[in-house]
């Protein structure tokens, strides 16, 4: 049977669609939405986000500011600079990029954040949240896009071994706590150099964040698995035809019984980052609201 390529263009349209309309409906009701984007060091693929995190807020007609800061600033200047986000009413989201080559702590800054503003959903609180109560908390884009795909899909999840390769941190642990929420059996590794061969033989699903290009090929799978390429390579629009790339080998299909390929995802998962601009929107709406009652 032949490989089915997933698409989820529909979907990523629809979420935008309605993002649109929703953010017409609170800056109608009068609260500013607002994002900056504080970008720490000098990372080409930082750079790369910003730029790709202002694009989708212009989509929605939503402001987007980014600041840049050299790689040696003090911890005290982050420390002000993200309280003044904090307290600014006018600012109903932050995204916080950090290089690998700042100093400075990367939980210490993530700590710092606002909470009630953290779009990619990266304080540490934020992220327990996801652990805790998955179904009920807004979740990392990326993370969020795979269980969409899932859900579009039909994909069943009951009972299904998954293994998770990627970061284990920003992307395995809040992965692995909604893959769980479906009642699925989680195995998670940091890199495939640390992925025994017998965890992707026995996989009914895969899901590879920037994995090698080619590294997994039909020998290492099982048969009619299913592979998520969620990894930040390809050409980040919706493939019709699986051509190779990415993280799988082009000897997987008419293997795999389905495959998000390279660059499938990236369309879906700023169309869910423009879902949590709404979603913080509104709870800033709410807390004006709150304020305002308050005072009446």
């Amino acid at each position: 049977m032949p490989t089915k390529i997933l698409q989820i263009n529909e979907l990523a349209k629809g979420i935008v669609s309605d993002s649109i309309k929703q953010i017409e409906g609170i800056k109608g009701r009068g609260q500013t939405v607002r994002i900056v984007c504080i970008v720490v060091g000098d990372d080409p693929v930082n750079s790369k986000l910003a730029t790709e995190r202002a694009a989708a807020c212009q989509k929605i007609n939503v402001d987007f500011l980014i600041k840049t800061f050299p790689e040696d600033i003090s911890a005290t200047v982050i420390d002000e600079r993200l309280s003044d986000i904090a307290r600014d009413n006018s600012i109903t989201g932050v995204v916080v990029l950090v290089s690998h080559t700042v100093t400075i702590p990367l939980l210490r800054i993530l700590k710092k954040m606002p909470i009630e503003k953290d779009l990619e959903i990266k304080h540490p609180f934020n992220l327990a949240n996801v652990l805790i109560s998955p179904e009920e908390s807004a979740s990392p884009p990326l993370c969020s896009s795979v269980i969409s795909t899932f859900i579009t899909h039909d994909i069943d999840l009951y009972q299904k071994s998954i293994l998770v390769i990627g970061d284990v941190d920003c992307f395995c642990k809040p992965l692995c706590s909604l893959l769980l929420a479906k009642n699925s059996v989680v195995t998670v590794s940091a890199s495939l150099d640390d992925t025994k061969d017998y965890m992707l033989s026995n996989a009914d699903i895969i899901i590879a964040n920037n994995v090698s290009p080619r590294a997994i090929s039909r020998t290492q799978i099982k048969k009619d698995a299913v592979l998520i390429d969620a990894g930040a390579s390809g050409p980040g629009g919706l493939p019709q035809d699986f051509t190779g790339g990415g993280a799988f080998c082009e000897d997987i299909k008419d293997y795999a019984s389905a495959i998000l390929p390279a660059g499938g995802i990236s369309l879906l998962e700023r169309a869910i980052f423009i879902y949590n601009v709404v979603y913080f929107a509104r709870i800033s709406e709410a807390k004006k609201d709150k304020l305002l009652a308050s005072m009446s």
